[in-house]
């Protein structure tokens, strides 16, 4: 890894971006987990504010084609993990219902590669990603159409579709085989009890260009 912020320590609080051409397009507030030369692992709490755009008409968009402007959101659904492979395009995302803590889905998040600044860390969403069941028996691609609409619209160019789609295929590689971070439970690695909801940083809409890869 290149010279750079240093690594977080477990209960750091710091605020994961989606960035388009330099711009913020969302903005959560998490709180480090682990952070390791394997990976960086998040948690995002329950009743957490975080920013997410819309359009004038206040629904959540998909893609930065119309007007659009970041609206203050809360999450809802419970405690989700954030699982950010080192030197991967793509994440996992995890979340659990009730008491039990029953996985719904591995979701993975594909992205281009994870910059660090001292604040957090910033990425920009490729639209297109693969749910799998709990069991990981089972996956699918998800938001194809927008994929293909965002192509379209000059979001994505051809070149860099065939890198997310070899993305996509890389998690589903590991996901077969059981390689990181397919190899574990990870509700076990769940807190107990959550701490204090994090907060955006004052800093949360300025964009840093010293930042280094994860």
């Amino acid at each position: 890894m290149e010279a750079g912020p240093a690594r977080w320590d477990a209960g750091r609080q710091i605020v994961l971006r989606e960035l388009w051409n330099g711009s913020v397009w969302g903005a959560k507030p998490m709180t480090v987990l682990a952070d390791t030369d394997e990976s960086l692992i998040l948690l995002m709490a329950e009743g957490t504010w975080f920013k997410q755009p819309r359009d004038s008409n206040g629904r959540r968009v998909a893609l930065p084609i119309d007007e659009w402007h970041l609206s203050d959101a809360q999450w809802i659904g419970g405690t989700a993990m954030y699982v950010i492979p080192a030197r991967r395009n793509w994440s996992v995302i995890l979340s659990w219902e009730g008491a039990d803590r029953i996985l719904e889905e591995w979701y993975i998040n594909l992205q281009r590669t994870v910059r660090r600044s001292d604040d957090g860390i910033d990425c920009t969403d490729d639209v297109l990603d693969i749910v799998a069941n709990p069991d990981l028996m089972q996956w699918a691609w998800k938001d194809e159409r927008d994929f293909e609409y965002a192509q379209h619209a000059g979001l994505i160019s051809g070149a860099d579709a065939r890198d997310i789609r070899a993305a996509g295929n890389d998690a589903v590689q590991c996901m077969s085989e059981r390689f990181f971070p397919f190899d574990r439970d990870w509700k076990h690695q769940l807190p107990p009890v959550q701490g204090t909801v994090p907060r955006l940083p004052a800093r949360w809409d300025i964009v840093d260009h010293n930042e280094t890869n994860i």
